[in-house]
């Protein structure tokens, strides 16, 4: 499932090297970090220049060459030598996120890194000699909770980097923003960071470029959407307000659901869905509506049945080729048992969450069903081998994962980079069948 999220990359920090601050001498006296010159070339290590912690290092490229388990390995034997080094937090947490997207977990752990570091001065921050670490882990603490859904808590770390470190921080306002609905304050942020922004994160500056055109519902009289509940961002844009379902953009598989294929630049509210629409999922190049009890509806490509419905014919692409036609209006998903609490979209499939239980259908060379095959499956087919206590789910592109009554999380699916955290069974590194994750200091809150 496509985030719409903007990673905080430190090394945007004005051009500087922060790592190096302590042999950066300052060319003149002033505040913030303008006055510190920047060194020679350096490799690029958690996302900032000049990081020279040898045991930092090694973890940066391990996870360069995708040996997964080898940076995890490290950096918990890091940890367990050293629990009272920011650095070794820093660096489990960061593991964690981009591993295994244990977002809980990491978050324990950039919350020691800030207690360690708990600078409120540039000029503490130089002296202590953990400046680096220190912007580091503020900066991920505001991405963790910008992932978790805190966005006043992203935007707060936001302030207190822009505080200590005199650093602007609006090009990494928009997304929080965003989510929170507020598309004036998102758009007025943006536009001060764009020149920054069209190097740094080029999605960004589309979606600041189709705020002048989106933030106006087309119908009302004052622009504004009536009583805005969501806002999701992919390679098009949703919108969920009190009166339905908005969606524009890109649409060559009918993943706005407006019944075309044509772009469309302006919002349209989509036809047939029932009143009681309360989330909004957007995957690759299918969509899905979850609602409060008239079931789930998906819409877009359906060439693997990831919406549900049995594909058509093979009929000529304007592209070339051969496909099944695309599903462009939303209907209802059959074979589920009831309403789903949750639904979660990867690459041509789809999971839904139901009474405790999950169910999957659609794409499947690599097991991210949860059935036991690589087959394909029109119909939604209930996980097997998962406690029917799941209260959590999660879907990336070819893996998927669940977390149960008792907090253990379950991950099946492709296993080529280690992301279900085990050692796979197959040659071919999937796991069709879920497996339980191990090596978690606690129950696992979310995903």
């Amino acid at each position: 499932m496509k985030r719409a999220l903007s990673r905080l990359l430190p090394i945007t920090l004005k051009g500087l090297c922060l790592a190096t601050v302590l042999s950066c001498a300052p060319t003149q006296a002033q505040d913030g970090l303008d006055g510190l010159d920047m060194p020679g070339a350096a490799a690029v290590c958690f996302g900032m220049l000049g990081i020279s912690e040898p045991r930092a290092l090694a973890i940066c490229d391990a996870l360069a060459l995708k040996e997964n388990v080898k940076a995890r390995e490290l950096a918990q034997r890091w940890i367990a030598e050293q629990p009272g080094s920011a650095a070794a937090q820093f660096a489990l947490a960061e593991v964690l996120v981009q591993v295994e997207g244990n977002l809980a977990r990491a978050l324990f752990h950039l919350k020691r890194a800030e207690e360690l570091t708990n600078y409120v001065s540039l000029g503490r921050a130089i002296a202590a000699g953990n400046a680096e670490w220190h912007f580091l882990t503020l900066s991920q603490l505001s991405y963790v909770y910008q992932l978790m859904g805190d966005q006043e808590a992203s935007l707060a770390y936001l302030d207190k980097i822009e505080a200590v470190y005199g650093q602007e921080m609006e090009s990494f306002r928009g997304w929080p923003l965003i989510k929170m609905g507020l598309l004036e304050e998102a758009r007025q942020e943006m536009e001060l960071a764009r020149a920054s922004l069209e190097a740094s994160d080029p999605r960004l500056v589309e979606v600041l470029d189709s705020l002048a055109t989106w933030t106006p519902r087309p119908d009302s009289a004052t622009g504004r959407f009536n009583q805005l509940r969501q806002i999701v961002v992919s390679d098009r844009r949703c919108v969920l307000d009190a009166d339905g379902v908005w969606c524009w953009g890109r649409n060559d598989y009918g993943q706005l659901g407006l019944g075309d294929r044509d772009a469309h630049p302006l919002p349209q509210r989509l036809p047939g869905l029932p009143p009681d629409v309360i989330d909004v999922a957007l995957g690759d190049r299918h969509s899905c509506a979850l609602t409060a009890g008239s079931g789930l509806w998906c819409w877009g490509n359906n060439v693997q049945g990831e919406t549900g419905q049995q594909p058509g014919e093979l009929q000529p692409e304007p592209s070339g080729g051969f496909l099944p036609p695309p599903q462009t209006l939303a209907l209802a998903v059959p074979g589920l048992p009831g309403t789903p609490s949750a639904v979660v979209l990867g690459n041509s499939y789809s999971c839904a969450l139901v009474a405790a239980q999950v169910w999957c259908w659609g794409r499947n060379p690599y097991g991210q069903l949860g059935n036991g095959s690589t087959a394909n499956q029109v119909t939604p087919g209930l996980v097997t081998a998962l406690p029917a206590t799941i209260t959590h789910l999660a879907a990336a592109a070819d893996h998927a994962c669940a977390i149960d009554g008792q907090g253990d999380v379950w991950c099946w699916g492709s296993n080529r980079s280690g992301q279900l955290s085990v050692a796979s069974a197959t040659i071919e590194a999937i796991e069709p069948t879920p497996v339980r994750v191990a090596g978690l200091s606690g129950p696992a809150t979310d995903l």
